[in-house]
């Protein structure tokens, strides 16, 4: 039966007091008390503390708990539950030098490639087909998982139009944080844009189509 007193859980790394539930509000069945935390947090530690004499036996003459007054007595954490969303894209909105952008995707949180994986694309605006597509690997993520570089400019790419404007993509379920929530991806093609500038880069660009002049009679 419910005593007088309260169930308080506090944070573990601090000490301080995350939620106090007085035990009038738990509900008690046969030997199991349950309440309801409503202010934890992901990815914490917390341990939880019993006041003496909240709880008690239903004896003729009650019997109380002396409570939980250790705090390495009942402990627990939280999970990841949340996906990981990115915090922001370069080149974005914006006119780069040359043909050949380096993609920057930065995220809020350390991200890895899902089994299933996936490719981003660098869509012309206006095509309904990609320009490019790369696929993504572990070697693009930096070491603390948090950003990822795409650099499609390789030996014998092919370098996009100069004066163009471009969408990039990212599609979903091809990353995912060490919790196993996936990226929701970026698949409009409006939330990463950019427009290629005036030149373009040399030494990466193949010869696609030459022209042969043949001039005669010679001497011309």
């Amino acid at each position: 039966a419910a005593g007088t007193g309260n169930i308080v859980i506090y944070n573990a790394a601090t000490d301080a007091i995350v939620e106090s539930i007085a035990i009038g509000t738990a509900t008690i069945a046969g030997p199991k008390v349950t309440v309801t935390p409503t202010a934890l947090a992901e990815q914490k530690s917390y341990y939880v503390l019993v006041d003496a004499g909240a709880i008690k036996d239903k004896a003729v003459t009650p019997n109380a708990f002396a409570g939980i007054t250790d705090k390495t007595r009942w402990t627990f954490a939280t999970g990841d539950f949340t996906a990981p969303t990115k915090v922001s894209v370069e080149p974005n909105a914006t006119t780069i030098t040359l043909n050949h952008p380096i993609l920057v995707l930065t995220m809020n949180e350390a991200v890895k490639l899902t089994t299933t994986g996936g490719s981003v694309t660098i869509t012309k605006v206006g095509a309904t087909t990609a320009s490019v597509t790369i696929p993504l690997t572990a070697a693009m993520i930096s070491a603390d998982g948090k950003v990822i570089t795409i650099t499609y400019v390789a030996a014998g790419a092919v370098g996009l139009d100069k004066n163009t404007d471009y969408f990039v993509t990212v599609p979903a379920g091809a990353l995912e944080d060490n919790a196993g929530n996936d990226f929701a991806g970026i698949t409009t093609a409006t939330a990463w844009t950019f427009k290629t500038g005036t030149g373009f880069a040399t030494g990466n660009d193949p010869v696609l189509g030459s022209l042969e002049f043949k001039v005669y009679p010679n001497p011309f």
